[in-house]
């Protein structure tokens, strides 16, 4: 890793991961669902911010016979006024197999492309809006951690084969009524035309609903050692439509976060 001039870079390789859920590490193309071999990641990526205002971003990964991803974006969030700052984004990625195709035994390919706009008040409001797209060649994947798209979601990420998605959120920072470190958020994201990049025949439309409480103990009331401590209460609902028919999933999430550094 480094920085010259105001790029800053970095790369790197790894031979193997460990997912959260398992005790023991395994190979790059196992982790993607390839069967044989012991490939490793290559991956680096270049970040630029010319401005205080401007931010822009490429990365990429490539695993040998399995798969190449890579991803840019831009950011640019002027303040419009003394209360309001105006934060614009827009993203593209694209992927595809590799070398010999053993992850699907064809090759294939796709991308993906987003934009999005919030708007942040000094005063503890925030409206998000936001839009995705993925091509209509392969579902995008995300084998190695969390999609980076901007409709990726605490149970959907919306990135089906030709699926379009729009999301809207909006937050409230409780700070301005005298509760530092109260949070509430709320959001729905609404994804349809989605297909099976295989035949091309229409998949279920999915609408994700979800309302997140966070409190984070960083009041002047609370000593040092709490400051730290991150309580996160959130719930989730799915709704799936086929052919007439809706189904609907509930996801219920507490989470607790606490940091503490250790000195010596």
């Amino acid at each position: 890793t480094g920085k010259v001039e105001g790029l800053e870079y970095f790369a790197g390789y790894v031979d193997k991961m460990k997912a959260r859920n398992s005790t023991v590490f395994v190979d790059m193309a196992t982790i993607a669902g390839a069967s044989g071999g012991k490939e490793g990641m290559a991956l680096g990526g270049l970040s630029y911010a010319p401005t205080k205002d401007l931010k822009l971003r490429l990365s990429s990964y490539h695993v040998p016979d399995i798969l190449n991803s890579t991803f840019t974006d831009v950011e640019w969030g002027p303040m419009i006024s003394e209360r309001w700052q105006l934060r614009l984004g827009a993203e593209y990625m694209f992927q595809g197999s590799t070398g010999s195709d053993r992850l699907t035994g064809s090759n294939f390919s796709t991308w993906a492309g987003g934009l999005r706009a919030a708007l942040w008040g000094t005063r503890g409001g925030t409206l998000r809006i936001a839009y995705t797209r993925t091509g209509s060649g392969a579902n995008y994947r995300s084998p190695y951690g969390t999609w980076a798209g901007y409709t990726s979601d605490v149970v959907t990420d919306f990135n089906r084969a030709g699926e379009r998605a729009f999301h809207l959120e909006g937050s409230y920072d409780f700070k301005a009524l005298q509760v530092p470190g109260l949070v509430f958020t709320a959001y729905g994201t609404f994804g349809g035309k989605a297909i099976d990049p295989a035949t091309g025949a229409r998949v279920s439309d999915k609408n994700e609903y979800n309302a997140t409480l966070d409190y984070r103990f960083n009041g002047d009331q609370w000593p040092d050692w709490l400051k730290t401590l991150w309580p996160r209460a959130r719930v989730t609902r799915v709704d799936e439509s086929f052919n007439g028919a809706t189904t609907h999933t509930w996801d219920y999430r507490f989470i607790v976060n606490y940091e503490y550094v250790l000195k010596y």
